[in-house]
């Protein structure tokens, strides 16, 4: 089983995460909710609600935008 810090090093160093080719490691909520077919409400709801956490789930990035982690969507939605 890959833990989050074990998988984001796997990511930062290009190796591939339980097969399943992670090549980014953050993305934009417009990017990020074409993928699982999340709502911009859901996805607020879940950072509101403290179910993904600020730092490890998502990050504000310095121009104010909401960036999500892959790595931390893929291990969560893995079970890992």
């Amino acid at each position: 089983m890959i833990y989050s810090t074990q998988a984001a090093y796997a990511v930062m160093y290009g190796v591939d995460l339980d097969g399943l080719g992670i090549k980014v490691k953050y993305v934009l909520i417009p990017h990020f909710r074409q993928l699982p077919g999340y709502t911009d409400k859901a996805l607020r709801g879940k950072f509101q609600e403290g179910v993904w956490l600020k730092g490890k789930h998502y990050r504000k990035v310095p121009d104010g935008h909401l960036a999500i982690s892959m790595v931390e969507y893929y291990c969560r939605f893995k079970g890992y």
